[in-house]
């Protein structure tokens, strides 16, 4: 994961929504646990 959060860093992006364990590395995560939380923070406006 932490491999992906990285490349995603390199090609700009800020902002990932990611399994609660993650690490962000170079961008801010929002960790989620299951794909129900993942859908509701994307409906947030804090995420978005």
């Amino acid at each position: 994961m932490e491999t992906r959060l990285k490349e995603a860093a390199k090609l700009g992006f800020t902002r990932a929504l990611a399994p609660l364990q993650a690490d962000g590395a170079g961008v801010k995560v929002s960790g989620v646990a299951r794909l129900a939380d993942a859908i509701a923070k994307i409906g947030d406006q804090a995420f978005g």
